[in-house]
């Protein structure tokens, strides 16, 4: 599972089809997940991570996408993914 999840968030932070594990993650949550909130913020997310990692390598790891979370966004701009979950 973290498998998907981890790909889901990498494909979505180079603006790459995540399709495959778009499917698989909202499957796996069922009626836990708000599937099109999900995918509303992982293209809001493609677009800011773009906008901070534009001058650095295509190839980023999810220590990079962490760091995004942690340290670029402003609390006011903090959205989270987990929220989809709520």
């Amino acid at each position: 599972m973290y498998k998907n999840l981890e790909q889901l968030l990498l494909k979505a932070s180079i603006n790459s089809d995540f399709s495959a594990e778009f499917t698989f993650v909202t499957s796996f949550y069922g009626e836990d997940l708000q599937a099109e909130s999900l995918r509303a913020q992982l293209l809001t997310f493609a677009i800011e991570f773009k906008r901070v990692f534009s001058e650095t390598s295509s190839k980023h790891t999810v220590y990079d996408i962490k760091k995004f979370f942690f340290h670029y966004l402003q609390p006011r701009k903090v959205f989270c993914v987990r929220s989809a979950l709520c």
